[in-house]
């Protein structure tokens, strides 16, 4: 199983009070997303975690994508897109089926492998 951790925004104001962090899980067939909200300024006050199930066969595409800066960049956008609105409905940044996750510069080698993983399985399922 792979598992690449990453972050999120929370959406509108509440990007300035609250972040969202988890771990994007691939479990072969669907991809889990576990999230929590944490507030930004002393990591006090932490919400329930939150799992997402989304279906291999409900995902439209997943890509890696780079930075602002580039290779300068502090993170990497990874976008889930999804068929069904509903499959995110519970994640704050999440929009029209599709969310924006922020992966780390130091987890960018592990995007890349989990990116190429998820096609390869594709593949071979097609």
């Amino acid at each position: 199983m792979n598992i690449l951790p990453f972050k999120v925004h929370t959406g509108g104001f509440y990007d300035f009070v609250a972040e969202g962090q988890g771990l994007l899980k691939d479990e072969g067939e669907c991809l889990t997303l576990e999230f929590q909200q944490q507030d930004v300024w002393f990591g006090f006050f932490k919400s329930a975690v939150q799992s997402i199930r989304v279906p291999v066969n409900e995902i439209v595409s997943l890509e890696l994508t780079a930075g602002w800066l580039g290779a300068y960049s502090l993170c990497a956008p990874l976008i889930l897109q999804t068929t069904n609105l509903q499959l995110l409905d519970d994640l704050p940044a999440a929009n029209q089926g599709r969310v924006k996750l922020k992966i780390a510069r130091k987890d960018m080698e592990a995007a890349e492998r989990f990116v190429e993983d998820f096609h390869d399985r594709l593949e071979n399922l097609a």
